[in-house]
């Protein structure tokens, strides 16, 4: 059995995960999982949902021991699964994106996020309504594919670092976390060409459960400070 110390993280493809779950994880669905299935009429949507239950199931059988199907888990609108049952002291975390889905295990609150290139859109202008003036003069001084890599890895920082404490990401809200790249500690970006992870924890980078898509990547440390205290 693994030590939960203080942090595991997995990044994987959605469809492998979903196609198995779809296969044999049915019974092992909590009473609000299946209810919250239920209530899913997209099949991407779907996919994320049953990938995502699988892969947590994976790290805590892994890390506490026991099957996947062993665990029991909540299904709360808006926010990350809790361990019903084992009793567990461990908090989750998950994020979908594009083809991929992120799950991790730490021993206090984190902050996950996972974002995939999309449509082409006016960077500029969401940037406007999300950041710092700062922040939008940084993006203002890129081009093209660069912009929108930046952009988006700040997107995925502050999303991180709201969902670490349970908060909505409004653009009022995403406006008001300022970052700057540097060591502060407690908040990380990984960065490729197919998806971008942003992780948030005060007990520092997590290790990896299975080699992720980063590679041997070192991710980028972040400064962030909330202008709202």
């Amino acid at each position: 059995m693994a030590a939960l110390s203080p942090a595991i993280l997995w990044v994987d493809r959605t469809a492998p995960l979903a196609a198995e779950a779809e296969e044999g994880m049915a019974h092992a669905l909590s009473a609000p999982e299946r209810d919250r299935l239920d209530r899913i009429t997209s099949s991407k949507r779907r996919a994320e949902f049953l990938a995502g239950r699988l892969l947590l199931r994976r790290l805590l059988a892994d890390t506490f021991g026991g099957s996947p199907f062993d665990w029991a888990l909540s299904a709360p609108d808006g926010l990350p699964p809790t361990v019903l049952s084992p009793a567990c002291a461990v908090h989750l975390a998950l994020s979908h994106s594009g083809d991929w889905v992120a799950g991790a295990l730490s021993a206090t609150p984190a902050g996950l996020d996972l974002e995939t290139p999309g449509r082409p859109r006016d960077t500029l202008t969401l940037a406007r309504a999300v950041c710092t003036p700062h922040e939008v003069a940084d993006l203002q001084a890129l081009d093209g594919p660069a912009r929108d890599a930046a952009f988006r890895e700040l997107w995925t920082l502050k999303e991180a670092w709201l969902k670490r404490r349970a908060e909505g990401a409004s653009p009022g809200r995403l406006a008001e976390v300022a970052t700057r790249r540097g060591d502060g500690g407690e908040a990380w970006t990984w960065v490729d060409a197919r998806l971008t992870l942003a992780w948030v924890h005060e007990g520092g980078l997590p290790r990896w459960h299975r080699p992720g898509p980063f590679g041997e990547q070192p991710p980028a440390p972040w400064q962030v400070t909330d202008l709202n205290h």
